[in-house]
Formats: C-alpha cells, structure tokens, sequence
C-alpha cells in the first residue's frame, strides 16, 4: 500500500480542479470524527453500498470548524515473485468523462471509516473516474487522524481494497495519493487431459503420459500474474476426482487477486516433448472469473488441455 500526502501547491491546485470538475458527483456527508487506534490490516471485503441521490460535492460545504479531505486513487496488481503493478497510476487522465478506470476495470470507488460505516451515510460510492480525474472530496472533518478504508468495485464485487491513515490539518487543502492493492483469494486450477472432441479422456498425469505442466496466468489487464511450471503429480488413490492442480492460498500469503482471467497451459512428457496445449491452433483462450473463492473442482478453474497434434480448433 502506498499512501502520499501531495506538496501543499499541487494539493491546493488539484483540489480546486476537482470541486470544480466533480459538481453532480456523490451523496451526503457527515462528520465522521477522528478514529483511534491502529490502521486495521487484512479487512474483510465490504459489499458494494447502495449508490445515493447525487449531490454536487461543491454545494455540500464543510461546516464550520471543520475541514475538506481530498483522495486520489490508484491500484496495483500483485504479481508472483515481483513487485506489484501500478494500475491507473495518472489520477488526472483528463477529459470530462466519467466511468471505470481504464487498466483496473474498477467502475466504483467507496471510503470507510475503520468501522465499516461509509463516510456517506447513505452508502453512496463514486465513480472511478468522474470529469475526467480519479478521486473525490470529502467534506466535514474536524482536524485530526483518520483510519480510513479505500475499496474499488466492479459490478458490486469488491476486487481492490486498502485501510489506510490520514491526517486533516486546518489547512483546508488536505489531499493524498492512495494505491490500492488488489484482494487476494484462493484459487484451484484443474488440468483435464481432453481428446481432439473435448472430452475427458485421461484422467490422470501417468494415463496420459504427461510430466510436467507449464502455464502462463494472464488477468484482464493482460498482464502475467505468474507463470512457469510444476510437476504433474496425480491425485492420490483416495481421491481420483480430483485431477492435477496449481493452487493459490490466502492464508499462507499466495492468493490470487481476484479478477477476469485467461491461462496457457502444456502438458509435457519426461523428455519434454508437448504432448497437450490449452490452446490449439485457432481455439478461444478459456477465461474464468476469480471473483472469491475458488477451490475443489465444482468450484474451481478446470482447463481443458487438448491432445495434439490432432486437435486444430475451427477458425
């Protein structure tokens, strides 16, 4: 997570061109007083609130004595083995369009207090992007320390979510970049060894003669989260309904952030000869959806990989 307090300059100029631009834009707002007490880390994933009767945000004005916080919003992708991606990172794309952001494919944006309870008391959000620029102001802060949530919707399902700590100064000019890091889900990836029709036809890594699998992640953004390969072992005797797997686990920080995504998958024999491919000649790369959990194989990911080289899929 990364969270940085802009030079007072650019917050004051960048301040005015959002009050400006987001007229129309969000609900109510009330005095949400200082939280104390520690950032809380590993939050549970709100339910996306119910959008609110617009009101321009330059016709709610704080009250007296209390002060304005403005947010900027960006997201990053976790990657295996690398640092994060930055998504959105320009939080003035420009334009007067309002919408998703671009890479994240966040269409919503909502800000909680530490508590869970929405800074709009109606549990109004915001749209990722509103006149052209990634952020909103949020009126009625009394000076002091704030433990804040950031999380980003798509459809109603929240895909990106950050607890973060800010501070409200008389200034009047508060304002803060904020990256949001993708929520990290579990997820079971099944490869099922298909004949040139599609239908299963070995069920297991020896039946079908296969060592090794390699594979190439990709997430909507078209972007690798992880890519390699791993031994192709077979479910034990006990459990034949399983068939072989790559599995991401929150609990021991290997979760996949949840979001639309493709996969490559092989299928390699001891000497290294390809013996199936996920995708043949003219095939659709298979897609799924990792929107929660996603484990066992009524649930998970089952990715077809097909005998070749006689399989050539239809153009």
């Amino acid at each position: 997570m990364t969270i940085t307090p802009r030079g007072l300059a650019r917050q004051i100029s960048l301040f005015s061109a959002l009050v400006l631009a987001a007229a129309g834009c969000g609900g109510g707002h009330h005095d949400t007083g200082p939280v104390n007490g520690t950032s809380s880390g590993g939050v549970t994933p709100h339910t996306a609130p119910t959008p609110a009767p617009s009101t321009p945000l330059s016709a709610v004005p704080s009250a007296v004595g209390t002060y304005d916080l403005t947010l900027f919003w960006s997201f990053e992708r976790h990657v295996r083995g690398q640092q994060p991606v930055l998504y959105d990172g320009n939080p003035l794309p420009g334009g007067t369009d309002s919408g998703p952001c671009s890479q994240s494919g966040v269409d919503t944006v909502a800000v909680y207090n530490a508590d869970g309870t929405p800074l709009y008391p109606s549990g109004s959000d915001v749209d990722c992007v509103y006149g052209g620029i990634q952020g909103a102001t949020y009126p009625g802060f009394s000076p002091g320390t704030y433990d804040l949530i950031v999380t980003g919707y798509r459809n109603g399902v929240a895909l990106y979510e950050n607890a973060i700590r800010v501070d409200v100064t008389t200034s009047g000019a508060d304002a803060y970049d904020v990256s949001v890091p993708g929520i990290p889900d579990d997820l079971d990836i099944y490869a099922a060894f298909v004949d040139s029709t599609g239908a299963v036809y070995w069920t297991t890594c020896r039946a079908a003669g296969v060592s090794t699998l390699e594979f190439n992640l990709i997430d909507g953004a078209k972007t690798t989260v992880d890519a390699g390969s791993i031994a192709c072992e077979d479910p034990p005797p006990t459990d034949q309904s399983r068939p072989p797997r790559l599995s991401y686990r929150s609990a021991v920080g290997d979760g996949l952030d949840r979001d639309d995504y493709t996969i490559w998958m092989r299928g390699l024999d001891p000497s290294g000869a390809v013996l199936f491919d996920s995708t043949p000649p003219n095939c659709a790369d298979p897609g799924f959806q990792h929107l929660g959990s996603d484990t066992s194989p009524a649930e998970g990911w089952l990715v077809g990989l097909y005998v070749l080289p006689e399989t050539v899929c239809q153009p």
